[in-house]
């Protein structure tokens, strides 16, 4: 039986995998390689402290990953299909490496956000303005209809 994730070490490895696995996958591998053209120099030592982070609590990473989704959700779309995709890849990956505590952690960890940075991204877009200054979108948003009232959507 696999261990349990339990150092450094074994962040690295899991990052390794997940990412080894996710930028190859048909659904969300573009996303990463084509769109957001990763630097994979620099973002593993990021997901690596950010993992460490979220399981450890030992405080290392500093970035903001709202701000990166965010810039890639302005060239492509993250719909809930990329979501889906990119945790089943994750969870996929933990589970084929490691069984125990951390790992059950690890998984609802990205559960949770996989959720907030969808939900976060859908609230965003549908909040926008567009360029007469009319906020567009679906839900309680006025939309101005050309030639015709404000109607909500």
């Amino acid at each position: 039986m696999a261990g349990d994730i339990r150092s450094r070490e074994d962040v690295e490895r899991l990052v390794e995998s997940f990412y080894a696995q996710a930028t190859t996958d048909d659904t969300i591998g573009h996303l990463f390689t084509d769109v957001a053209r990763v630097d994979f120099v620099r973002h593993l030592p990021l997901m690596y402290d950010f993992w460490e982070t979220l399981l450890f609590g030992v405080r290392k990473y500093r970035g903001n990953a709202m701000r990166a989704h965010f810039d890639l959700n302005d060239k492509v779309p993250l719909v809930a299909e990329h979501f889906q995709r990119w945790l089943q890849i994750w969870e996929g990956t933990v589970d084929a490496l490691f069984a125990g505590e951390n790992a059950e952690s690890a998984k609802e960890k990205a559960r949770y956000i996989a959720r907030s940075i969808q939900l976060r991204l859908s609230a965003a877009t549908a909040a926008r303005i567009d360029n007469a200054g009319t906020p567009v979108g679906i839900g309680t948003f006025p939309v101005r209809t050309p030639g015709g009232p404000a109607v909500v959507g």
